[in-house]
């Protein structure tokens, strides 16, 4: 019996060295359904399989918001609504919703979670909490060679100066106007709070990420144009 086997891959061996192309067919064949089959078994374990990380995954319920003025009949829940469903409700446990599932997505990534306390996806709810720390280390990662996949989150970012929510600022020198065109930042503003975060390219060259809040503030114009100077400051700096 062994010596049939033996005897068969031997012919089979030699067969496909006589013939180089039909072996190059057959090879490619089989890497292509092997590999076609693979990604959708991911895919389907992901999607169908894989329990979800909740405790009784099967009373996952989603919830939406109908807009009436515009017709819209399904759409994301708003911060101030999130926060009137939780207080309000009692026909629900809890909510975990994008929140939850943007923290799971950063432990997935590696970067600690001590300064996360989102609420909602939204950015609009007043409980929601974001360390700098933890904004700084999510800038970082996206920038590591490593994470290609990631590289996307830097082309939206307004330039300081020139686009988005930066258009308006570093154009003077009080508010950081020696750092335009070298900060590619987001911005964030609710009453009382502001914050920038982004990356930097210094005076060294060297390309910094950096977020900065300031809370409690009650001027949100003055709030921004120190947040303006910090950041040219950090431009301005041969920080290596």
């Amino acid at each position: 019996m062994a010596g049939d086997v033996i005897r068969d891959f031997k012919y089979a061996i030699r067969s496909f060295v006589r013939r180089p192309l039909f072996t190059a067919v057959i090879v490619l064949t089989l890497a292509l359904g092997i590999g076609s089959n693979v990604a959708m078994f991911s895919v389907a374990n992901a999607v169908l399989l894989r329990a979800l990380p909740y405790d009784h995954p099967e009373e996952l319920a989603l919830v939406w918001t109908r807009l009436q003025a515009t017709n819209v009949e399904r759409s994301l829940v708003s911060g101030p609504d999130l926060g009137d469903y939780q207080a309000q409700t009692t026909r629900f446990e809890g909510f975990a919703g994008a929140a939850a599932a943007m923290k799971a997505t950063l432990e997935q990534l590696g970067i600690p979670t001590a300064g996360y306390g989102l609420q909602d996806g939204s950015g609009l709810s007043r409980n929601g909490r974001l360390s700098p720390a933890l904004l700084t280390a999510l800038l970082a990662t996206a920038a590591r060679p490593d994470k290609p996949e990631l590289h996307g989150v830097f082309t939206g970012l307004p330039v300081a100066g020139y686009s988005g929510t930066l258009a308006g600022r570093f154009r003077t020198v009080k508010g950081g106007s020696s750092a335009a065109g070298e900060v590619r930042a987001k911005t964030g503003t609710l009453t009382g709070v502001s914050s920038i975060a982004g990356l930097i390219v210094d005076a060294d060259g060297s390309t910094l990420a950096f977020a900065v809040i300031a809370d409690a503030n009650t001027s949100t114009p003055q709030a921004m144009e120190a947040l303006d100077r910090i950041a040219a400051a950090l431009a301005a700096c041969g920080c290596e």
